[in-house]
């Protein structure tokens, strides 16, 4: 009973504090309106230490509360074996500097004739023969849709620059189609046939290269393998074949991109074989919104999807690796793939959000030249 009183009592008083500072007011700004007819001096009762005398504590400025400041001493710095020093970047963690143990041998004679970057011509023995070699490396049908369903189901999960349609019905089928009809036209070669031709000439490398790519990662996450089994580097030197075929730079297709992004994830996943710098070379493009060229609907959201999960990817890159990301925010023109009520749809759809709006802030944040503020490391904590 006496705490209700006395909660009574408070809220009373302060109302007749906050009646009284009003009716202070009035008659300080009265006093002022008189004081300036007689006088241009200031009146004795309306200085400043006696005007705030109104507004009780709330006129007591406030003391923010200190906050630390970061320290401007992270990352990975690495000592090599004749004394030789590397940096890595303020997010990069202690694997980026891992020794790298070497990794499988091939016989293919192909192997010293390509490199990415370069090309060869379509009409050339040495394209020809890349592609017999390409086609012949191809493992049984049973095998690559088992490869293709493990690669959906155990890697697809965090970045998915291809989809279900785009593995079987865009590369696994129409590959094997051509091969198909090429050992058809070697049993029968007195039986030409343009279908032959035309199916084979609708093959291109990058092709391959996204198809064995898929290979190569479903070996890396099929758990019923053992840990970076050799088969799975196997389909990743087939795709570097491939991908050599025809120059990367001179325009690139989109199953380039899909190809470079999916090597850069098996590179980066398949232990310590690769050193990450060639990961991260991977991982340098651009893009711009497909919808400008006049692409139909299907097309533009496949191109959009493509180019998010590079974005991603490069972010996530980044802040392993402790590297500045090769995608600028600020340049970017294009729009999230269209978002259906089917709840995978919904999933990409806030992930694309999700990283547009608070993990690139992030790698932004953490990349940077001085290390950011205590505060604002807050308020990004606050946002996520």
């Amino acid at each position: 009973m006496g705490s209700r009183f006395v909660l009574a009592d408070t809220e009373q008083l302060h109302r007749t504090v906050s009646e009284m500072s009003q009716r202070i007011r009035q008659l300080e700004e009265a006093l002022a309106i008189l004081q300036s007819g007689v006088s241009t001096e200031t009146h004795a009762l309306l200085t400043e230490n006696l005007l705030s005398i109104k507004y009780g504590l709330d006129s007591q400025p406030r003391q923010e509360p200190a906050i630390m400041e970061t320290i401007d001493a992270s990352g990975t710095l690495t000592i090599g074996d004749s004394g030789e020093s590397r940096y890595f970047g303020a997010s990069a963690g202690s694997e980026v500097g891992a020794s790298t143990p070497p990794g499988h041998a091939y016989d293919d004679s192909t192997s010293t004739l390509f490199f990415l970057g370069g090309s060869c011509a379509p009409e050339s023995e040495t394209y020809r023969r890349a592609m017999d070699i390409l086609f012949a490396a191809l493992p049984p049908p049973e095998s690559a849709w088992r490869l293709s369903e493990t690669y959906l189901e155990n890697a697809a999960f965090g970045s998915r620059p291809l989809g279900r349609t785009d593995i079987i019905e865009g590369t696994l089928m129409p590959v094997y189609a051509a091969r198909d009809a090429r050992s058809r036209a070697f049993a029968y070669p007195l039986q030409p046939s343009t279908d032959t031709r035309s199916e084979e000439g609708a093959i291109s490398p990058d092709m391959f290269a996204v198809l064995y790519l898929v290979f190569a990662q479903g070996v890396l996450v099929d758990l019923t393998l053992p840990p970076c089994a050799p088969e799975g580097e196997r389909f990743h030197h087939y795709a570097c074949i491939a991908l050599a075929l025809r120059n990367l730079f001179d325009a690139p297709t989109t199953e380039t991109v899909q190809a470079l992004l999916m090597m850069a994830h098996y590179r980066s996943g398949v232990g310590q074989r690769y050193k990450q710098d060639s990961v991260w070379a991977l991982m340098s493009l651009g893009y711009r919104d497909p919808a400008r060229w006049n692409l139909d609907a299907k097309a533009s959201d496949r191109r959009r999807r493509v180019f998010w999960e590079t974005y991603i990817s490069d972010l996530f890159f980044s802040q392993a690796f402790g590297r500045p990301p090769s995608i600028e925010q600020s340049y970017i023109d294009c729009r999230f793939p269209e978002c259906g009520p089917d709840p995978e749809d919904q999933y990409w759809y806030f992930k694309y959000v999700f990283t547009e709006k608070i993990f690139a802030s992030v790698v932004q944040l953490t990349q940077a030249a001085r290390p950011p503020s205590y505060k604002v490391v807050l308020d990004i904590d606050r946002r996520i």
